[in-house]
């Protein structure tokens, strides 16, 4: 019965179009199809094809650069929210907070693009174990050890939410006043001390008034408006 599908071309609701090339041993109900743009093919309950309930994981189907696959979400739930949600604050400008983030120009990784190597990958990341344990107070960040504007194996850690708070304060953007008046603008404190050669320290202190200079520098924090 199954052999009438073959050769026939069904389309999913994202407008993909599958060919049947195939059946599988394990089930009268299934068949094999290739998707005519990706190249990508799978098996397929026949009912589903008719539908169009079928997905192409050949192409990117999260947030229009993410590339899942087949039962990802249902098999590792909160290592797959954490990778959607990084996505979504880069990519997505519906989200509230992209302004933050993709707007800037915080970019993901391209391996990282891909569900199956972020998974992997994020294994062998600091404090893997805790994020498995609390989801809701490890998540990932790119502040820490990066310099805030990419995602990565290399630029990213897990940490709690008060160490992540700190982050940002470094992360803020800053002015420089030199002694004979020129002002240079700075994403963060860890940028201007890498320019400026100076104390992590002492750029903390005339932040917070607590000296008025370091090495012949004022600063300033630029606030959001600015």
């Amino acid at each position: 019965m199954r052999d009438k599908y073959l050769g026939k071309t069904f389309v999913n609701k994202e407008g993909r179009e599958a060919v049947v090339v195939g059946f599988p041993k394990f089930s009268n109900t299934h068949v094999i199809a290739r998707f005519l743009e990706s190249g990508y093919s799978d098996v397929f309950e026949v009912g589903n094809l008719v539908k169009g309930n079928f997905k192409d994981y050949g192409v990117p189907t999260v947030y229009g650069v993410g590339y899942s696959y087949k039962g990802a979400k249902k098999n590792n739930l909160k290592v797959y929210k954490s990778w959607s949600h990084m996505l979504e604050r880069c990519y997505s400008k519906r989200f509230s907070a992209y302004k933050w983030y993709g707007g800037k120009g915080v970019k993901v990784h391209e391996d990282w693009l891909h569900f199956r190597k972020f998974e992997n990958d994020i294994k062998k990341l600091k404090n893997y174990d805790k994020f498995l344990v609390d989801p809701f107070e490890y998540t990932l960040d790119k502040d820490i050890i990066g310099d805030g504007m990419l995602y990565s194996k290399d630029t990213c850690v897990f940490a709690s939410r008060k160490e992540q708070v700190y982050a940002q304060k470094r992360m803020r953007p800053i002015k420089s006043f030199s002694e004979d008046g020129e002002v240079k603008v700075f994403s963060s404190i860890r940028e201007a001390c890498k320019e400026l050669k100076v104390q992590n320290a002492n750029v903390y202190k005339v932040l917070n008034g607590t000296r008025k200079h370091t090495c012949g520098y004022r600063f300033e924090r630029i606030s959001p408006t600015e």
